[in-house]
């Protein structure tokens, strides 16, 4: 949103020190989104949504939508709140050839020096692990993915919040999903996360409160939002806070 220059500040300074450059599509409020703009199929539940759910939703179809008419053939969507590790831009990432002309969503990690050890993760407490598949903060997407989701979610069918939508579409759980043919791969823990400043529940979905607990990213060892006021001071790569150094560290 326009008026979250807090996020945008923050985000902005994150991505400086990171050494890569983002390009911000403003959020709108659910509050400038008619009813009749819904998609019809699932329009009985999401006129029923709240006004922040529906500005969310809207607020990506917009960004899908610029991406298609400049024709864009690779992008990666951020949330205003994330956070991520600083070696994510700078450690080589190979994508083996038979995945690359056929991978739509790519919410991808792998198995290296970013990733804590697995005696320090553990499972969300209010749901099942299926669930915590649901939500995404970063969404790498193809251009064929680009179309797709805005002909599902932005002409056909919507009626849920957006995370919850793209985590069925992914999960073969949505039978009209792109007629089964969306391709996603992630994993965990993830390699970006969402970063809960002081008051950390979304005011989207009213999630992370009592989960959230003060100021924090989960799961990301060299935090750069979390090390941002040394980063900006000029400190440097050995100085930042490992949240979870290996053994030995």
């Amino acid at each position: 949103m326009p008026s979250r220059t807090d996020r945008r500040d923050a985000v902005s300074l994150a991505a400086a020190v990171s050494n890569f450059q983002i390009d911000f599509i403003e959020g709108v409020g659910g509050g400038s989104v008619p009813d009749n703009a819904l998609p019809p199929e699932g329009s009985k539940e999401s006129v029923n949504l709240s006004k922040g759910v529906r500005g969310s939703w809207r607020s990506h179809m917009n960004a899908l939508q610029d991406i298609v008419h400049e024709n864009i053939s690779t992008a990666m969507i951020f949330e205003n709140d994330v956070d991520w590790d600083i070696r994510d831009f700078h450690v080589p990432k190979t994508i083996y050839p038979p995945y690359v002309d056929e991978i739509n969503l790519l919410p991808i990690n792998p198995n290296d020096e970013t990733v804590p050890l697995p005696k320090y993760l553990r499972a969300h407490p209010f749901g099942p692990l299926d669930a915590l598949a649901t939500s995404f903060h970063h969404i790498p997407v193809s251009i064929t993915a680009h179309q797709g989701e805005q002909t599902q979610f932005g002409i056909s069918k919507w009626s849920r919040i957006w995370d919850v939508e793209i985590g069925d579409c992914c999960a073969g759980q949505d039978s009209n999903c792109l007629s089964g043919e969306m391709r996603c791969f992630t994993s965990q823990p993830p390699t970006f996360a969402y970063h809960h400043p002081d008051g950390g529940e979304s005011k989207i979905g009213g999630l992370g409160g009592g989960y959230a607990n003060g100021v924090e990213t989960k799961y990301l060892r060299k935090s750069v939002r979390m090390n941002l006021g040394m980063l900006m001071r000029g400190g440097g790569f050995d100085e930042m806070d490992d949240q979870w150094p290996d053994e030995g560290d």
